[in-house]
C-alpha cells in the first residue's frame, strides 16, 4: 500500500509538472496553460459525491481502476506527443479525468488503511502513507517529469503510465475487501447519502475543528480566503 501510494505520487507530480510545460509549448498561450493547470485540481469539487460512490465500492476495485485509468489517459497522451497531434482541448480534458482518476484513489486509499492495520499501528501507518504522497507529489515527481521533458516531451507521460501500472499490480496484492452497506440505489439515493455526509461533517464539532485546523498552516492568501468565505476547504483549495 505504500509503496503503491509512493509510486502513483510520483506519477501525479511528474504529470502537474509536465502537463502546462506541454501546454505552453502547444499554444503559446498563458490562459490555456492556466486552464490546464486547473483542470486537474477542478476534479475535486465533486469529491464529496465521488466520496460516496467510492464507499459503496470495493476499496481494492476502486483503487486499482483508477490507476489502470490514470495510465491509459497518460498512454495515450504519450503517443499523442509522439506523434505530434496534441489539440489543448484533449489536454484539458485528460487532465480533468486524471484529477477525477486521482480522487477516487485517494479516497478509496484512505478509507482502505483502517482494513489493513491494526488500531496501535494506524498512526505509523498512515504516517507511511502520507509521507509517500508527500515526497513523491512534491519533491520526486516534479523534478522527474522536468528533468524527462528536456529528454523528450512524451517521456514523462511515458514514465508516468509506467508508474500508475505498478502502481496497480501492487495494490492487486491487498485483500478486495467488502464495499459499505447500502440499501438504496440509484442517483437519487446517491445524493442523498453525500448530503448526510456533509451534514454529519458540518454538525459535529470534532469533525468540524479537524476542518478547519489545517487552515493555520496554508499560506496567507488560503488563509484570509478560508476565514472570509467561512468554507476552510476553499482555502486549501487555493493552495493546491
Amino acid at each position: 500500500m505504500v509503496t503503491a501510494n509512493a509510486l502513483g505520487s510520483v506519477g501525479d507530480g511528474a504529470r502537474l509538472a509536465a502537463l502546462p510545460l506541454l501546454a505552453a509549448a502547444v499554444t503559446h498561450d498563458v490562459f490555456w496553460v492556466s486552464v490546464v493547470a486547473a483542470a486537474g485540481r477542478a476534479a475535486w469539487l465533486p469529491a464529496p459525491l465521488i466520496g460516496t460512490l467510492v464507499d459503496r465500492m470495493a476499496a481494492r476495485r476502486s483503487m486499482v481502476g483508477a490507476e489502470l485509468a490514470r495510465c491509459a489517459l497518460l498512454a495515450v497522451l504519450a503517443a499523442a506527443t509522439a506523434v505530434g497531434w496534441v489539440p489543448v482541448t484533449l489536454l484539458v480534458l485528460l487532465a480533468f479525468l486524471c484529477g477525477i482518476a486521482e480522487v477516487f484513489f485517494d479516497s478509496a486509499a484512505q478509507a482502505v488503511v483502517p482494513r489493513l492495520a491494526a488500531d496501535r499501528q494506524l498512526e505509523r501507518t498512515n504516517a507511511r502513507i502520507i509521507g509517500a504522497q508527500i515526497t513523491g507529489t512534491g519533491f520526486i515527481g516534479p523534478p522527474l517529469g522536468a528533468a524527462l521533458w528536456a529528454v523528450g516531451q512524451p517521456w514523462p507521460f511515458a514514465v508516468d503510465a509506467v508508474t500508475f501500472l505498478g502502481s496497480a499490480l501492487l495494490l492487486r496484492g491487498l485483500p478486495l475487501g467488502a464495499p459499505g452497506e447500502r440499501t438504496e440505489h440509484g442517483v437519487a439515493a446517491l445524493l442523498r447519502g453525500t448530503w448526510a455526509g456533509l451534514r454529519l461533517l458540518g454538525g459535529d464539532r470534532v469533525l468540524r475543528r479537524w476542518w478547519r485546523r489545517p487552515s493555520a498552516a496554508w499560506p496567507a492568501p488560503g488563509r484570509r480566503l478560508g476565514r472570509r468565505t467561512g468554507w476552510a476547504p476553499l482555502g486549501a483549495w487555493w493552495c493546491r
